[in-house]
């Protein structure tokens, strides 16, 4: 096989495609031609594929949201956060548990610090959390920075219950926008000073079929994505029955490739239009490269289940809000980290209901520290 690029194919629509041309559609003189004496090829019609919903399962889930949200986060607090020993002098500040639950509350309402308080009033004497923060105290859990670390094993124990019903992953990004702006200066157009909102990235790996985040990295926004892959992935897929890893054109590279092979995924990415076979000692890019190229139609069946990430996506902007409240770096890190956390139990509580699965975070937290000892 030759190490020339990929050849593309023109179709009648003026687009390209790797797959070649069938002889039905070659055009020959006979073929039909428009007023203009232009070819014309008739388009291969598909039809869209329905997906089933159990709307009973949905509803029951939806309408009993509110209060099985705030019982599995309590739960999971109590089993996935160790608390770190007090001082034996000075007054006792806050647990860990109530900082995130306080926290994940105001997110889950999407509101203010204030009133955030008065709900966690009311959480109060239902025996959530030991003590009602100030609204200032609660601004300054968000600025936490040891909080992250905390954020990331929550994500990731509340993605475990799913890890049966989870075959492909997924890595993508995604940016949230500040209340921030900075400046810029430009002097070759002859402008000297402009404004730019300030928005981060999120880096994220996701289940295509539940739609559950299995862990979220925050960035500035010019980070590339190609460079936190080893990052967000880690050694988290092994806790799932994942066989394959979509991703798209950013994320195409020997050493990514590589990667995902040695946890023992099939990745599937595209190849650019100039991309060569030649695998410099790499056999999964051969391998994959060939695929893309003889068995075009199939490999692209499966990238697209890539679109559930983005789905995933706005799910949580929908449900928590595209931009972000707070102002600082940390604790816009931690805000984000929070608005996937909620994504997940709320996740949870739907195929609690459709997909019958039992929800065992002590098990899970088992699970999770067999890998990360």
């Amino acid at each position: 096989m030759s190490n020339e690029p990929i050849e593309l194919f023109p179709t009648s629509s003026g687009q390209y495609t790797f797959k070649p041309i069938i002889e039905s559609e070659v055009i020959t003189d006979e073929s039909p031609r428009n007023p203009k004496g232009e070819p014309v090829i008739e388009p291969e019609f598909r039809v869209k594929p329905n997906y089933s919903q159990d709307w009973k399962a949905y509803d029951t889930a939806k309408t009993n949201e509110d209060e099985l949200f705030k019982k599995l986060l309590s739960e999971l607090l109590l089993l996935a956060i160790d608390e770190p020993m007090h001082k034996t002098t000075g007054r006792r500040g806050y647990s860990l548990r109530d900082k995130i639950f306080c926290m994940t509350v105001k997110v889950f309402y999407r509101s203010d610090l204030r009133k955030a308080t008065s709900i966690l009033k009311e959480l109060r004497l239902m025996h959530y959390i030991d003590k009602v923060p100030c609204f200032k105290s609660i601004d300054n859990f968000f600025n936490d920075k040891q909080l992250s670390k905390q954020l990331d094993t929550l994500i990731l124990i509340t993605a475990l219950p799913l890890a049966e019903l989870e075959t492909t992953g997924a890595l993508d990004s995604t940016g949230f926008s500040t209340s921030r702006f900075e400046r810029w200066f430009e002097y070759k157009w002859g402008k000297h000073e402009g404004k730019e909102r300030v928005w981060r990235k999120a880096h994220a790996c996701c289940g295509c079929t539940t739609n559950v985040f299995l862990s979220v990295e925050v960035t500035e926004k010019d980070v590339g994505d190609a460079s936190m892959y080893e990052k967000v992935i880690g050694q988290k897929t092994k806790l799932f029955d994942m066989k394959t890893f979509v991703a798209d054109k950013a994320y195409l590279s020997r050493e990514i490739l590589r990667f995902l092979e040695k946890l023992g995924l099939n990745p599937y990415i595209p190849f650019k239009s100039n991309s060569i076979g030649a695998p410099k000692g790499y056999h999964i890019w051969r391998k994959m490269f060939d695929e893309f190229k003889y068995n075009n139609e199939r490999y692209m069946r499966i990238y697209h289940r890539r679109s559930n990430i983005e789905t995933s996506f706005h799910m949580v902007k929908t449900n928590y809000g595209n931009s972000l409240l707070t102002k600082n770096y940390d604790a816009n890190v931690n805000e984000i980290k929070i608005k996937f956390l909620c994504h997940n139990i709320c996740v949870l509580i739907q195929e609690a209901f459709e997909s019958d699965i039992s929800i065992d975070f002590e098990e899970c937290v088992r699970m999770r520290n067999s890998v990360y000892k």
